[in-house]
């Protein structure tokens, strides 16, 4: 019986995505309202700002007037008072403005440059030596490896990711020591590249995070960052873990916060361990995962420094995340435990695409207010009230269907009687007054903003081919949009929380960044989390920047 069931789970999630909710017909108001809430906190300084400048010229105005009116009634002189009366206005109208503007007022941040990991050539597996591997291992039976090899050759994967020494090796080495040297590897060659990159010391950082979801050693990954380079002892340092493939995006709203109280420049490195996350069992639930992720990092620089916008690549405009973990079922469809043999690995509920397509269907409506022109905004909106009264009508006729039937039903006892007309309508073509159906044409389906109007380049999270074709789908995105993602996945397979930075060095190295371009970042991760990321572009990018994509 838990055998069937953990084919059953694994079958559908191998599925990857197909089932994922029609957004466009499960639009949840009150999350577009609180997309609009926040574009409203982020303009309140363009109104308060105003508005003191309002009060303070009123102040001035009527100063002379309440100084006559006062010299009066002290018998003051009047020309002295009408001086220190204006005085004091200004002065108090220029520290109610100052303190507007600094209390109002986020300093921006900028993205100075970013690295990406780059693995070396004897660390490639290719799908061919992934399927030796997995039966060279003998930890598999003839039913797993079938399994792993029908998923390896469709998951989108090329023949040049690469996976850690201590899996490759024979016996796999799966030892604390093995899972820190992996560690090191990918954080420090990226850190590394992002340093020379920005001509930047390690002592100028102020702050400090490192996300990785599965290894969270003791000293923590950014403790191990701190004590390779020099950081400052004063350094605001912080290790992420146990937060999916969308901390990444999760680091990034941390530092960005931590830059608004501390300032200066911020270090994000972001990265999963292979070593020891890599399951060696036969529950098929729990396969999945060794077919789909590959060795990454990435590392970049952030800055609230106003100096720096000069040099800066970026300047991030909205970080949106979006968090189901009070619910019992998206809480636990991704989840680490250990299978009935003891081995450990991280099981996918069959119950995962539902799931991801709610927290990302509620991320994109929060999204929406804040990045897209105002004339999709109001296609959606009169589209979204049109439905609404639509079905508020068809609600009512529907009941009073139901009354008549009632009622029929209880005459019929007595007096034989045809069915009610309104019932014959409904269950013909008729001319359609009266009909109830759903309706299928075009101009009452909901609207699908056209988020390619927003945005010139999407990082979708690489989480399988699936993924990518069913974001594509519901977003109604180009190939080229998309090629991104596709060309990472490719390449690189699924490095978790790294990934979206991939396929944004991907779009640096074709050359394909100009000034004023908007990227978006989308990723997510077990919880259920889907977190947002939307940058601005403030400069061309040069192409061939990036080692990694020379291929």
């Amino acid at each position: 019986m838990a055998a069937n069931h953990n084919h059953a789970n694994a079958e559908a999630a191998s599925r990857t995505w197909a089932a994922m909710p029609d957004f466009a017909r499960s639009v949840q108001l009150s999350t577009l309202a609180a997309g609009y809430r926040a574009i409203a906190i982020d303009r309140m300084p363009r109104v308060t700002f105003p508005a003191a400048a309002i009060l303070v010229a009123l102040a001035c105005a009527w100063a002379e007037p309440v100084a006559r009116y006062v010299a009066q009634l002290l018998a003051a002189p009047v020309a002295l008072e009408i001086t220190l009366a204006r005085l004091l206005a200004v002065v108090l109208g220029v520290a109610v403005l100052w303190r507007c503007g600094a209390l109002n007022k986020a300093a921006p941040v900028y993205l100075l440059d970013l690295a990406v990991y780059a693995p070396p050539k004897e660390s490639l597996v290719t799908r061919q030596r992934f399927k030796n591997f997995s039966k060279e291992v003998g930890k598999f039976d003839e039913k797993s490896l079938e399994f792993q090899t029908r998923l390896i050759d469709r998951a989108g994967l090329g023949d040049a990711t690469s996976l850690p020494p201590g899996i490759l090796a024979m016996p796999p080495d799966i030892s604390m020591a093995r899972a820190r040297e992996e560690a090191e590897e990918v954080i420090f060659q990226c850190v590394d590249s992002v340093l020379a990159k920005t001509r930047l010391k390690p002592r100028d950082f102020t702050v400090l995070v490192v996300n990785c979801s599965l290894f969270c050693p003791t000293p923590s990954l950014a403790s191990m960052v701190v004590n390779k380079y020099g950081f400052k002892s004063n350094v605001q340092s912080y290790s992420l873990g146990g937060m999916g493939c969308s901390a990444g995006v999760i680091a990034v709203a941390l530092a960005k916060d931590l830059l608004a109280s501390h300032g200066g420049l911020a270090l994000v490195v972001s990265t999963e361990n292979i070593t020891q996350n890599w399951y060696f069992g036969n529950d098929r639930s729990m396969l999945i995962p060794n077919t789909l992720f590959r060795v990454g990092a990435s590392a970049v620089v952030m800055s609230s420094r106003s100096g720096d916008r000069a040099r800066a690549k970026y300047v991030l405009n909205a970080v949106v995340r979006t968090h189901r973990g009070a619910d019992d079922a998206s809480y636990g469809c991704v989840y680490q435990r250990e299978d009935d043999k003891g081995t450990t690995g991280v099981s996918l509920s069959r119950d995962l695409i539902t799931h991801a397509g709610v927290a990302l269907k509620n991320n994109i409506t929060a999204l929406a207010p804040r990045v897209l022109p105002l004339s999709e905004q109001a296609r959606f909106l009169m589209r979204e009230a049109k439905l609404a009264l639509t079905r508020r009508r068809q609600k009512a006729t529907t009941t009073a269907a139901a009354a008549a039937a009632a009622a029929a039903d209880a005459s019929a006892t007595k007096v034989p009687a045809p069915a009610p007309a309104t019932a014959a309508a409904n269950s013909s073509d008729g001319d359609g007054t009266a009909s109830t159906a759903t309706c299928t044409d075009d101009p009452n389906k909901p609207y699908v903003p056209n988020f390619g109007l927003a945005f010139d380049h999407f990082c979708i999270h690489t989480g399988g081919r699936g993924v990518i074709d069913a974001m594509q789908k519901q977003l109604r995105l180009s190939d080229s949009m998309v090629e991104p993602s596709r060309a990472t996945l490719r390449q690189f397979g699924n490095t978790s929380s790294s990934s979206v930075w991939y396929e944004l060095a991907y779009s640096e190295h074709e050359g394909l960044v100009r000034r004023g371009h908007r990227v978006w970042q989308i990723a997510f991760g077990s919880g259920f989390k889907c977190n947002s990321a939307v940058w601005t572009a403030l400069r061309n990018v040069p192409a061939g920047k990036h080692k990694a994509w020379d291929v």
